[in-house]
C-alpha cells in the first residue's frame, strides 16, 4: 500500500482522530450534495460555490457559533465563532463537534498563525461542518426512548432494558447467583411516600450502583423463550455472536438502529421500578408535582445511569480482552488502560504507554471496536499518523482503511 508522504504543513497541523471526522484523504473535495432543510422549509443545494456559503452558514448557524467561543474569523466567506484553547502540545489541533469548532494551539503560536492555519484548512472545515450537520440529523432519526422495555445495541446486538426487578426465588436466588428484588419503600403503594422515604430509596439506589452486577437479572432469547443466564454466559454469548467485519458490506442504519423488542437477544432487569415510579410522578413530601429535581427527566436520568453502569462493566471486560489480544500481535504492552467517555474521541495513547478508550465502543460492532484498539496500540510504536504508523496498521489489520471509513461514517443512537 502506497502512503502519501506528509508535507511539513500537514505535520504542523494535527487533525484529531475522532468519530466525527467525516472524510478520508482520498475522498473528493466536494461537499455532501444533499439538500439541507432550513427553518423556512425551503432547501439549499450544498456546493463549493462561495456564493452559497452564506446560505449554508444560516442553515448551520448553531454549528458555526461555539457556545463558549473566544474568537471569530471569516473562513471561506463564513463567519465562524470558535473556541481557542492554549495547551502543551507541538501542533495546532482542530476539532468540529456538535458544539462547533474548537482549536487547541501551543502557547508559543501567535493568534495570526492560528488564523492562517484555519484559513489554510478552510475547505476541510466547511466539509466538517457540513458532515456534522448531517450526523446530528442522523442521530435525531436514531433515537432510543428511555423507558422500560427499550432496546439498545451492544456489540451491534439488541439488548432490552427492563426497569423493574424480578422477585427473588428463595435463598438461592436466580441462575445468575443474585436475588435483587426491586427498590421499594416501607409504606403502602397507595399512599404518597414521604420525603424521607424517597431519600432513603435514592441512597439505596446509589449503594446498589456501586456493585450493579449483584443486583441485575439477565435473560437470553432461546428457542422462542426467555431463559435465565449468568453474567459470564451473557459475556460469552455477546462475544460469540459478534459479527465479523466484511469489507464493502454496510447494513442499513434503519435495519440496525430502529430496533424494537423483537430484535433483542438479551434482557437485563434493573431493580429500580419503585424509584422511577416515584420520580416520574414527582411525589415529594406527600404531594405530586413534576418540577425541580423530580419528574420524568430525573427518572430517565436514573434509568440511564443504571444502563451506562452495566455497559461500562461490559466495556471494561471486552476491551481488556481485545487489548490483550492485539498487544500480543503487535508485541507491545500498555502501561495502563482506563475508560473515558469523551464526546469527540474513541481513544488516545500517551507517551508513557497508557491507553485510554471510550467505553461507548461497546455499542459498536466488534470490527470497529478492534480498529480503535489496534489504532491506539500502534501509537505505542509510532506516536504520530505518519507513513510508519499506517504501515504498522497494515501489518496488524490489512483492511484497516475500510474499517476506518465505516467508523468515520458511524452514527451513534441517541438516548432521549
Amino acid at each position: 500500500m502506497q502512503v502519501k508522504k506528509q508535507s511539513p504543513k500537514d505535520r504542523f497541523i494535527q487533525l484529531v482522530f475522532d468519530f466525527f471526522a467525516p472524510f478520508a484523504a482520498e475522498q473528493k473535495d466536494a461537499l455532501v450534495a444533499e439538500p439541507v432543510n432550513t427553518s423556512s422549509g425551503k432547501s439549499i443545494e450544498t456546493s463549493t460555490n462561495p456564493h452559497n456559503l452564506q446560505d449554508k452558514a444560516r442553515a448551520l448557524s448553531s454549528l458555526f457559533i461555539h457556545p463558549c467561543a473566544t474568537h471569530a474569523l471569516d473562513i471561506k466567506g463564513v463567519e465562524v465563532h470558535y473556541l481557542l484553547r492554549r495547551a502543551k502540545r507541538k501542533t495546532i489541533g482542530m476539532l468540529v463537534s456538535h458544539e462547533g469548532l474548537e482549536v487547541r494551539a501551543p502557547k508559543w503560536v501567535s493568534l495570526s498563525q492560528v488564523q492562517m492555519a484555519l484559513n489554510e484548512r478552510g475547505d476541510w472545515l466547511i466539509k466538517q461542518f457540513n458532515f456534522m450537520d448531517q450526523k446530528l440529523k442522523d442521530s435525531a432519526r436514531f433515537e432510543i426512548q428511555i423507558e422500560s422495555g427499550c432496546v439498545g445495541p451492544i456489540l451491534d446486538q439488541g439488548v432490552q432494558w427492563m426497569f423493574h426487578g424480578l422477585k427473588a426465588k428463595g435463598s438461592s436466588g436466580y441462575a445468575s447467583g443474585h436475588a435483587s428484588g426491586d427498590l421499594s419503600w416501607d409504606v403502602n403503594d397507595d399512599l404518597s411516600p414521604t420525603q424521607e422515604s424517597l431519600s432513603r430509596l435514592q441512597r439505596e439506589n446509589q449503594k446498589r450502583l456501586r456493585s450493579p452486577l449483584e443486583h441485575i437479572e439477565i435473560q437470553r432469547l432461546q428457542g422462542g423463550q426467555w431463559l435465565e443466564c449468568t453474567w459470564v454466559e451473557w459475556i460469552h454469548g455477546l462475544l460469540e455472536r459478534a459479527p465479523c467485519f466484511e469489507a464493502g458490506v454496510t447494513e442499513s442504519r434503519n435495519a440496525r438502529d430502529a430496533r424494537d423488542a423483537t430484535d433483542a437477544l438479551y434482557r437485563v432487569y434493573l431493580p429500580i421500578g419503585s424509584l422511577l415510579k416515584l420520580l416520574s410522578a414527582g411525589k415529594i413530601g406527600g404531594t405530586g408535582h413534576s418540577q425541580g429535581w423530580a419528574g420524568d427527566g430525573v427518572a430517565k436520568a436514573s434509568a440511564k445511569q443504571w444502563i451506562d453502569t452495566v455497559q461500562i462493566h461490559l466495556a471494561q471486560l471486552v476491551l481488556n480482552k481485545r487489548l490483550s489480544y492485539f498487544s500480543g500481535v503487535l508485541g507491545v504492552k500498555p502501561s495502563a488502560m482506563t475508560l473515558g467517555q469523551a464526546k469527540s474521541r474513541w481513544g488516545s495513547a500517551g507517551s508513557n504507554g497508557a491507553i485510554r478508550l471510550n467505553w461507548h465502543l461497546i455499542n459498536l460492532p466488534m470490527s470497529l471496536l478492534d480498529y480503535v484498539v489496534a489504532h491506539e496500540l500502534c501509537h505505542l510504536k509510532q506516536m504520530n499518523h505518519g507513513p510508519e504508523f499506517w504501515a504498522e496498521m497494515q501489518t496488524v489489520m490489512p483492511d484497516f482503511a475500510q474499517r476506518r471509513h465505516q467508523l468515520k461514517s458511524w452514527t451513534m443512537a441517541k438516548w432521549v
